[in-house]
């Protein structure tokens, strides 16, 4: 019913309602600790979201992403892999970049979080890397910072001490920075744009 009234009122943002409807339904399952329930509504929500979304646009790639993040939440790892890795490769098309820049930068996030969960810290530092270069062309320091600090976390699993050196004096320095400007200015938009 909730997906159902979610499908009905969504005039513009389709995807975005699909995704609302999600959220609220695992949210109810998971307090009541519904697991396997929650692994059929996400497969049953997949294949709704293929039928009445176009499966080569932002908007399902949106979709597979949000998916990919619960099935992460609940352990079912290398589902949540390949839903990402299908939704980066949407993500990086030009049309998609094009409505919103930071989109390539949430795949190879959400990958980096999927290697570092299969211990695989090498493909985890190239995702981690490739979103960094998304990131910074987006502007989204809160997400930066987040991102370095998982930048510490993989390198120092690879024994790549230079770089955990590096990333945690960044991330340190981007936090005092970026606290300053909001302290002074209360405007977090415009601390975005000044550290930008």
């Amino acid at each position: 019913v909730l997906f159902e009234w979610n499908k009905s009122n969504a005039i513009k943002h389709k995807f975005q309602s699909f995704q609302n409807a999600l959220v609220n339904i695992t949210e109810v399952l998971s307090q009541n600790h519904y697991i396997n329930e929650m692994e059929i509504v996400l497969k049953q929500y997949k294949d709704i979201v293929a039928k009445e979304i176009d499966n080569d646009n932002w908007g399902y790639a949106f979709n597979l992403m949000g998916l990919a993040s619960l099935y992460n939440n609940i352990g079912l790892i290398k589902q949540a892999y390949m839903l990402n890795k299908e939704a980066l490769s949407i993500s990086l098309k030009p049309e998609s970049i094009e409505i919103d820049a930071s989109n390539p930068y949430t795949g190879y996030n959400n990958l980096a979080v999927n290697y570092i969960s299969l211990n695989n810290f090498t493909d985890a530092a190239n995702s981690a890397d490739s979103a960094l270069k998304y990131i910074m062309r987006c502007g989204n320091y809160t997400e930066y910072i987040r991102l370095l600090l998982k930048h510490v976390h993989i390198y120092n699993a690879l024994g790549n001490y230079e770089k955990v050196e590096w990333s945690k004096k960044f991330s340190d320095s981007v936090q005092v920075i970026f606290k300053v400007i909001i302290d002074n200015y209360e405007n977090r938009e415009y601390a975005n744009n000044t550290l930008k």
